[in-house]
């Protein structure tokens, strides 16, 4: 009877530690992920739903296309791509720091079209001063014109094709509602995913307040953004909005 007392104590304290240890890295990850660059943008409203509407500002990607396959093989298959552009498969062999979050674009159905995977490049480039893709690369450079989002945001893993429909339908029943317009229409539309994951746990009580209608997620100093995610998987699902709409 001693013996499985002691045992018992034993996992415990054992648990106790690799909760202890998992928060910790999680923290430290959490840290981590909030010093990786984003695009900027400015909050122009929130819609019913939580879905906010923003302003994107310009930036780079390097983008990888994929065959019409579903949508998690066509994200590891792109992530892989692009991932080896960044830490150096590249002419120059240039090792560039990692940004967030990795983009996904698609079709309407998300898991029928092509899709293009992409990740931000530093503000510090230009399309001039960007490494070439290394050759024979499917790897391609372009720049993101300013746009508007209409974003809808959620915690957990990457998000199935069927979480990625039901956000994109809530979202054009949001736009419809406020007689804003989709880019090419609500059945033809681009569906964009943007995802923000760590490698571990991080404490939802480590997500700061959501900034304001009209307010700008801009960096705190050079190269860093101010935004947040919370929890320790953030997804987004997207789509664009017509600037005319929006303006009227």
């Amino acid at each position: 009877m001693l013996h499985q007392k002691l045992i018992g104590k034993a996992v415990l304290v054992l648990a106790a530690t690799l909760g202890t240890l998992r928060m910790a890295l999680g923290l430290v990850a959490w840290r981590a992920e909030n010093n990786l660059e984003q695009p900027q943008y400015t909050t122009l409203r929130t819609l019913p739903g939580n879905i906010e509407l923003r302003q994107y500002d310009e930036y780079l990607v390097a983008e990888h296309t994929t065959p019409p396959v579903a949508l998690r093989d066509s994200t590891r298959d792109g992530f892989r791509a692009v991932a080896g552009y960044i830490f150096g498969k590249n002419r120059q062999q240039t090792k560039m720091a990692m940004t967030a979050p990795v983009r996904v674009e698609g079709g309407a159905d998300i898991d029928a079209d092509r899709k293009r995977i992409s990740f931000v490049m530093g503000s510090e480039y230009t399309l001039g001063s960007l490494p070439r893709p290394a050759g024979g690369s499917s790897v391609k450079l372009k720049s993101v014109r300013p746009h508007i989002l209409a974003v809808r945001r959620f915690s957990g893993p990457p998000p199935s094709a069927s979480r990625v429909r039901k956000e994109r339908s809530t979202i054009l029943r949001a736009l419809e509602g406020k007689s804003l317009r989709p880019v090419g229409g609500a059945d033809a539309a681009e569906t964009l995913v943007y995802g923000y994951h760590d490698p571990f746990i991080t404490p939802s009580f480590m997500s700061k307040p959501r900034h304001s209608p009209a307010t700008s997620c801009r960096p705190a100093r050079p190269h860093l953004s101010a935004c947040n995610w919370r929890g320790s998987g953030r997804n987004e699902v997207a789509v664009r909005v017509e600037p005319s709409s929006v303006a009227a």
